[in-house]
């Protein structure tokens, strides 16, 4: 049983990941994503899904719901400029929205190749095929490459952290009892 290996885009071939330090690679090859502020505005970027974020003192929450100063934003443009210039030209879109960014065309692969397993290893214990409700699961948590966002420091992904480390212990049940 493989894991899905979707959550490439196909313009750009381009594979997020965030269950352990966050990763981008093309076509096997790593991205270098620069110093970890820069790499925490794309992280809290990528888990808005498409969705604006307004700016926030990186340092203490990369990009949120509050709006900055204005030496916040400056450093806020440094690390989206130094993104840009990280991703390739024909990636995802970053863009301004005037009180902040938003990030388009780009997936968070392991975290849907996460929810898909999950989903499927929970139909598959509903339908009553326990082994292989199993097999799902264990995919699924193979998925995790260290802590949630590793390395990363902001009060936003740092609640992330949290939400997905208890996403991890409450996993599907998927023993052999129905």
């Amino acid at each position: 049983m493989d894991v899905p290996t979707s959550g490439e885009s196909a313009a750009h071939g381009l594979r997020f990941e965030l269950l352990g330090p966050l990763r981008a690679r093309r076509d096997g090859a790593e991205i270098p994503l620069g110093p970890p502020r820069q790499r925490a505005v794309l992280a809290v970027l990528l888990l808005q899904e498409g969705r604006p974020a307004v700016l926030r003192q990186p340092g203490r929450g990369g990009l949120g719901r509050d709006a900055a100063p204005p030496q916040v934003r400056n450093l806020v443009q440094k690390y989206v400029s130094g993104l840009r210039r990280a991703l390739p030209d024909d990636g995802p879109e970053l863009v301004g929205t005037g009180s902040g960014y938003q990030l388009s065309g780009a997936t968070v692969a392991d975290l849907r190749d996460r929810r898909h397993l999950v989903d499927e290893a929970l139909a598959a214990r509903a339908a009553g095929e326990p082994t292989r409700a199993r097999d799902l699961a264990r995919l699924a948590e193979e998925l995790w490459r260290g802590e949630f966002a590793e390395g990363l420091r902001a009060p936003y992904l740092e609640a992330e952290r949290l939400r997905w480390a208890e996403k991890r212990l409450t996993g599907p049940d998927t023993s052999c009892r129905r």
